[in-house]
């Protein structure tokens, strides 16, 4: 059985340069690789988007890659996630964007719009609002109209975030970005704590100056934060009470054998 270790979208387009352009300015893109032809053809370019890769290309006829533009239609699209959808859509329609669908708020907890880019491909520009849980995503869809049905599958649990501690948060700040090419935000101060968030990888991290331990803290992203801790005292595990902050719930645990981790339930957004 073969092992997916990544999945990268690829587009075509009919002027590279043009798009690494409108991307980059538009959606806060940060190209990470361009390689161009001598009759100044893009062959390859690579771009980052909060840490997850796209690939484009210009059009290469003879091997049977042609934009939306040259065929005329799209079969397809793109979901991006940003912190104000309004916003993304307009500053993309004042940039040569087709707005297909109003930004508007949608059953499933996010504010969603749609838009075909200058160079025919279609992106749905979203911004979580409220948590929706997917037995209420379920009966929202079933409700929408006669005939309708859903399934939803429980995803296995992942890493969702991991900090580690440095004695000082500023000087791992300079130190990291230096030689990892990490964008790191200023650093949190609360009291004697210190913590700065790297915004640009695309497992998220951040540093503290907690180094009572040096290893890796690992927070695992869960739906539902209740339910996991209560399988994690089923299964002779710990939990600590949940705390409360802008990125969501989250509560330390420790596994059957004394092992630290933390649960995490993303707030809308996160």
């Amino acid at each position: 059985m073969t092992h997916v270790r990544g999945l990268i979208p690829y587009l075509t387009v009919h002027d590279g340069g043009a798009a690494i352009a409108f991307h980059t300015s538009v959606f806060g893109a940060r190209e990470l690789a361009r390689y161009t032809e001598g009759s100044g053809r893009v062959g390859h370019a690579e771009l980052s988007f909060g840490g997850h890769v796209v690939h484009l290309a210009d059009e290469y006829p003879e091997y049977g890659m042609r934009s939306p533009r040259s065929v005329g239609s799209v079969v397809g699209g793109i979901s991006l996630t940003v912190d104000d959808a309004d916003a993304v859509v307009a500053a993309a329609e004042k940039a040569g964007s087709k707005v297909l669908k109003a930004v508007q708020d949608e059953f499933h907890g996010d504010r969603t719009g749609r838009i075909q880019d200058p160079f025919g491909h279609v992106w749905s520009i979203r911004t979580p609002r409220a948590r929706v849980s997917d037995a209420q995503n379920r009966a929202l869809w079933n409700e929408m109209s006669p005939g309708n049905t859903a399934v939803t599958y429980e995803p296995a649990v992942e890493v969702g975030y991991y900090t580690f501690g440095v004695p000082d948060v500023e000087r791992g700040r300079r130190f990291y970005a230096a030689v990892f090419g990490w964008e790191l935000s200023p650093a949190q101060r609360n009291g004697d704590a210190a913590y700065a968030h790297v915004d640009n990888v695309r497992l998220p991290l951040g540093l503290t100056n907690d180094t009572k331990d040096a290893s890796p803290h690992l927070y695992y992203r869960v739906a539902d934060i209740e339910d996991a801790i209560a399988r994690v005292r089923a299964n002779g595990g710990s939990a600590e009470p949940v705390w409360e902050s802008k990125s969501g719930r989250g509560a330390s645990c420790r596994d059957d054998q004394g092992v630290a981790f933390s649960l995490w339930e993303p707030a809308p957004g996160f």
